[in-house]
């Protein structure tokens, strides 16, 4: 880039350049003999989450909840940052319901099980993978109800679903 500017004996004038890199490297510059020279690089990518693994679930009996010999499960999945800066990464876990009603068989839509006792936010470096779970308590305690959907939604969007077994 090459930019002339003409004056008069005693006149100055402000002169601006604007140039913008098309690719990581140091750029020289000379404005008349002097030298100088700047390193444009690479802006990070901001980060972003994908699930890289399948929705796992783990079935077991738990008393924590006040009811001796309740079913529970906990489910969990792995989660990655594809970006390029650190990042913090939040999910929950949904639920489904399948039930025999009165007017018939139904779904009921996805709602946040409320449950949040397990790893549902973290801050993840890029590259790091990093395992979410919750442990859900079966809502199948009703002979109307035949089964559950479970479900990871966050960060990185939602998640294939499971059954609940």
């Amino acid at each position: 880039m090459k930019k002339s500017v003409s004056l008069n004996p005693g006149e100055s004038k402000v002169v601006g350049f604007t140039f913008t890199p098309t690719e990581a490297k140091t750029y020289s510059v000379l404005v008349n003999g002097l030298a100088g020279s700047f390193i444009a690089s690479e802006v990070p990518l901001p980060a972003e989450f994908a699930y890289v693994s399948a929705i796992r679930q783990t079935t077991y009996y738990t008393s924590a909840h006040g009811r001796s010999n309740e079913l529970a499960v906990r489910v969990e999945i792995d989660i990655r940052n594809i970006g390029g800066v650190p990042g913090k990464c939040t999910v929950r876990v949904e639920r489904s319901l399948f039930m025999d009603t009165p007017v018939g068989d139904r779904y009921f839509d996805w709602r946040d099980t409320g449950w949040k006792e397990g790893l549902l936010s973290a801050t993840l470096q890029p590259g790091e993978v990093v395992t979410f779970w919750d442990n859900c308590r079966r809502h199948i305690d009703s002979p109307r109800v035949y089964w559950e959907k479970l479900r990871f939604n966050g960060s990185p969007g939602v998640s294939d679903w499971v059954y609940e077994i």
